[in-house]
């Protein structure tokens, strides 16, 4: 189901409708939450709500619509300090839990709950840098690739590039633009197809080289790429995703699970793989990838990310500090990505679910998950 919305002001509120509660966290460079004004409206530039974060970050609000139309969001992040943060949320819900509210004589709403990913700012200055890198799903360089910019994080493919870059002979680049996230748009090239990152430049240097990931010109069902920041972190992609035939399995889960442990889709036959990972990176900085070449039966396919290096430690905020990134191909649909959130207690986070086609930005965060347990993801 995906539940969309007109967004209205909370003021004007019909009799009957929907209430979707937004809920985030702004945090600084350091990734220590602050306090800010989040400006809450259409794509238009309506504004539909407007919350305030604690001095710890934390932040949420009611949205009001009154029928099934619309599906973007986008927010303005202001604080003290910090240059102007600006996000695009796509408002599909995973299975939401609809609450039935009762705000006052002849009227009848239904209430869900929706967690934006964090969002960071940088501080306030009038420039700032990021290293990148541009590699194949293989981790190869690619050289010479042409790359747009748009302000902020998800920013839409169809608005204005504000400036516009091409990687040197060994697929590197810096940008220099105002402080905060960008969306990287890679423009297809001779032997690779478009591709869309994120982006932080910092006025203090770059916090680390992001490495931005192209797929080849061939499209398949699904292809996905993680990248995270150089340094020692073992974090693993991992994929669930229904069997054909709605067999049962070994473990008779029903679902194939695919990841470095078990690389391949159907295992140990000479035929073609239906999925298989591409490449695995132990203690780099990535990619790890993966393609899926035969859309998996009916049902919910699921992409996460695994700190393998701390998967007892119920304490560990290493996975959010990792700076990971998940780049994602759906068939011809227009490449997304998703960053991971900052702070959060975590070993394992599960940026994005899929089912008939249609994505869900999930933003699920979890502990004690074992990486060879496919009933856990």
């Amino acid at each position: 189901m995906i539940l969309s919305l007109l967004l209205a002001a909370c003021s004007d509120k019909p009799p009957t409708g929907f209430v979707l509660v937004v809920a985030g966290r702004v945090v600084d460079e350091a990734d220590d939450g602050i306090g800010a004004t989040i400006t809450l409206g259409t794509p238009e530039g309506e504004v539909v709500a407007i919350a305030q974060s604690s001095a710890s970050g934390d932040w949420s609000t009611a949205v009001y619509g009154d029928e099934l139309l619309g599906n973007e969001l986008v927010a303005l992040y202001d604080a003290p300090g910090s240059a102007q943060g600006r996000a695009r949320y796509l408002l599909n819900l995973r299975s939401p839990t609809m609450h039935e509210l009762d705000p006052g004589p002849w009227q009848t709403w239904q209430a869900s709950e929706r967690r934006l990913p964090t969002m960071q700012l940088a501080a306030d200055a009038e420039e700032g840098e990021a290293d990148i890198r541009i590699t194949t799903l293989l981790g190869e360089r690619v050289p010479g690739a042409t790359i747009e910019f748009r302000r902020g994080w998800n920013a839409d493919s169809a608005s204005p590039a504000q400036t516009q870059a091409i990687a040197d002979d060994v697929g590197e680049l810096s940008l220099l633009a105002a402080p905060g996230w960008w969306t990287a748009r890679v423009l297809p090239g001779p032997t690779s197809g478009e591709a869309r990152f994120g982006v932080f430049c910092s006025p203090g240097g770059s916090i680390a080289t992001t490495t931005g990931v192209v797929p080849p010109l061939e499209p398949v069902w699904l292809t996905a790429a993680l990248t995270w920041a150089p340094h020692p972190l073992d974090l693993d992609l991992h994929l669930t995703a229904p069997l054909k035939g709605g067999q049962a399995g070994e473990d008779g889960s029903g679902t194939y699970h695919l990841w470095a442990g078990d690389p391949r889709h159907p295992e140990n036959t000479s035929a073609d793989a239906e999925a298989e990972m591409l490449r695995t990176d132990a203690d780099g900085e990535g990619p790890e990838s993966l393609v899926v070449v035969d859309p998996p039966d009916q049902g919910e396919s699921r992409l996460s990310v695994l700190d393998n290096d701390n998967v007892s430690d119920s304490t560990s905020t290493q996975l959010g500090h990792g700076r990971a990134q998940v780049q994602v191909w759906l068939q011809d649909q227009d490449p997304a990505y998703y960053t991971v959130s900052p702070g959060e207690i975590a070993t394992l986070w599960r940026p994005v679910e899929i089912e008939d086609d249609v994505t869900y930005e999930v933003e699920t965060f979890e502990i004690g998950v074992q990486p060879d347990d496919a009933a856990q993801f």
